[in-house]
């Protein structure tokens, strides 16, 4: 049998991220306490593009434990890109525009490495739907303060994994 012995020997371990970004809506806040309204939002955000886009390459928009439960409930329904419908829905909603709404995001985090970029690949997706949105980027404390109070109509926001499991 024979032995090997190194000094200072590392192991380099790769393995899916085990980050979560997502936009939310505060549903207590008009528009978005209109379901027609979050369903417009959903169909008019062209995620498979703005995944393509990312200097970060994932794999999905979710870790791969928390996909699966997804699609186990039939309750999660996914959004297809589609403008044509959001537009449609929004048209169901009232026959006013959505106007000034903001989406607010912060400094870069693990889950999403660019906020400002995503914010204004997203703001540009709503825009051709009928929905303006003004970006306010916030320092973390008080985005933080601002998301625990309510007090955002809509956010983008995420989850870093501290304990080096992957979904």
């Amino acid at each position: 049998m024979r032995r090997c012995w190194a000094r200072n020997a590392h192991q380099i371990v790769r393995q899916p991220s085990n980050n979560l970004a997502y936009i939310a809506m505060n549903v207590e806040k008009k528009p978005f306490d209109n379901v027609l309204v979050r369903r417009a939002v959903a169909q008019a955000i062209d995620i498979p593009a703005i995944l393509r886009r990312s200097t970060v390459r994932v794999r999905s928009p979710a870790t791969t434990g928390r996909r699966q439960a997804c699609s186990r409930n039939p309750r999660v329904k996914i959004w297809p890109h589609d403008v044509t419908a959001a537009k449609a829905l929004l048209a169901q909603r009232a026959p006013a525009r959505l106007r000034d709404d903001a989406l607010s995001a912060t400094t870069p985090r693990p889950y999403m490495p660019d906020p400002q970029r995503l914010a204004e690949a997203i703001q540009a997706d709503l825009k051709d739907a009928g929905i303006i949105v003004t970006l306010e980027p916030l320092e973390f404390g008080v985005f933080l303060s601002k998301v625990q109070n309510g007090e955002h109509p809509m956010c983008l926001i995420g989850w870093s994994g501290d304990n080096g499991e992957s979904g």
